[in-house]
């Protein structure tokens, strides 16, 4: 797992902005801390997420235009 400044997070969020594809390689999305005995900070699936205190999600959803291009 990769692990970057916060300017790269920056640079990151900037670059995916416009990215509307749908995550589909994962059930979940699980955040904790990098340490011997890991904290979980965040759980994030495709219903729900919880968050420890002090911390803050934003969730960006697919357009309905595309939503309903997916569709077979």
């Amino acid at each position: 797992m990769r692990q970057v400044e916060h300017s790269n997070l920056r640079k990151m969020e900037l670059k995916t902005n416009e990215d509307n594809r749908p995550m589909n390689n994962w059930s979940r999305v699980i955040i904790e801390t990098d340490e011997a005995n890991p904290q979980v900070l965040a759980i994030v699936t495709n219903e729900e997420y919880e968050l420890a205190k002090g911390l803050r999600i934003r969730l960006k959803p697919i357009p309905k235009e595309l939503v309903f291009k997916r569709l077979p």
